[in-house]
């Protein structure tokens, strides 16, 4: 005998409520997350440029929900989050962050979730794994160069001359066929 057509629509609801029974997530990790702390002294820095490590490797192991921290501040106190007096500020720009599968295998760019970009700040920056996958990572980050706001015009390289001062004239049509142009 067949069904009617609201019996069978509320079977079909039936069973699909019963396959996800337990379902509480779409991962299908089974590794809890963990968080992992970085010095600012396992890494490489080379003029305004930090590298997690040598290129080669090997690089830093990055298990599934993994959130991975870099503490870039060059010189702390002693239980504190604040950098020495004589530290390094690293103000970061966004990170490239590099995945291989072995700890000295063959590195290719992050994409998607399989490095989450969590923090971006002063001295810090973090990333997340956020897949079932297991991989090595190796982050590179510029140190944002700020301009010197008590810094003049003159003192970033121009000459500080003004148009005034040199030397020319608007007398007689030496605006150069341009009409209205003047100091």
């Amino acid at each position: 005998m067949p069904l009617s057509r609201p019996l069978q629509t509320l079977c079909a609801s039936v069973a699909l409520l019963s396959l996800c029974a337990g379902c509480s997530s779409t991962s299908t990790c089974s590794r809890d997350p963990d968080e992992q702390t970085r010095s600012w002294k396992d890494g490489v820095f080379v003029g305004n440029t930090y590298k997690s490590g040598d290129y080669g490797g090997p690089y830093i192991y990055f298990p599934p929900a993994r959130t991975l921290t870099f503490d870039l501040c060059e010189g702390r106190k002693d239980g504190s989050n604040d950098c020495l007096p004589n530290g390094k500020d690293f103000e970061p720009l966004p990170p490239q962050i590099w995945l291989a599968f072995s700890p000295n295998g063959t590195l290719a760019p992050s994409a998607g979730n399989e490095s989450l970009l969590e923090v971006l700040e002063t001295n810090k920056i973090a990333i997340k794994n956020d897949t079932c996958a297991e991989f090595w990572v190796w982050l590179v980050a510029e140190k944002a160069v700020l301009a010197d706001p008590a810094a003049t015009v003159s003192e970033a390289g121009a000459s500080g001359s003004s148009l005034s001062d040199s030397g020319a004239s608007d007398a007689g049509g030496s605006d150069g066929g341009v009409s209205g142009a003047g100091p």
